[in-house]
């Protein structure tokens, strides 16, 4: 009797695990890229105020540079600095939607009022840095689509004292 009834409750319990199991993947595989990029914003974020270049770690590991996660449309070389100038008007060249375009898209993703809005070489991609809110949207200067969003809280980039 005690047998009969164990099995009549393995049987709904191993029922119940499968489809937890299939929820959590299902799950998974359709919320993975907004998580990732999310997570991607805030390690980037993190490493911002880090010097450039490689920088000794406490246990001797050298850390590379990392450039960032997203590829423009338009891509230049990129070199040692230049004339803000010159460079301003070789990426205006180049650009291939207005500002006032770029403004509407990062406005559209972000969900407010642009305060800012520059078009700039990022590591080698050439696009429009739009400041929605506490949001720095990167709107490829090529097509206009959002490749990359994080926020531009300034409290975690203070330094702490020990």
């Amino acid at each position: 009797m005690k047998e009969m009834l164990q099995n009549k409750l393995a049987i709904p319990l191993l029922a119940l695990a499968i489809v937890g199991i299939g929820g959590s993947a299902y799950t998974l595989n359709h919320t993975g890229p907004t998580t990732a990029n999310a997570q991607q914003a805030q390690m980037q974020s993190a490493v911002s105020d880090k010097p450039e270049g490689p920088s000794d770690k406490p246990d001797g590991q050298v850390e590379q540079k990392q450039g960032p996660s997203y590829t423009s449309s338009i891509r230049v070389q990129d070199t040692q600095e230049v004339n803000d100038g010159t460079e301003a008007k070789k990426l205006a060249s180049l650009a291939k939607i207005s500002t006032d375009q770029a403004k509407a898209a990062a406005e559209k993703s972000a969900g407010g009022t642009a305060s800012s809005v520059k078009l700039e070489n990022e590591n080698g991609n050439v696009v429009y840095v739009v400041t929605v809110g506490t949001n720095e949207v990167k709107v490829d200067a090529g097509n206009g689509m959002i490749l990359n969003t994080e926020s531009v809280d300034n409290s975690d980039s203070q330094e702490k004292s020990d």
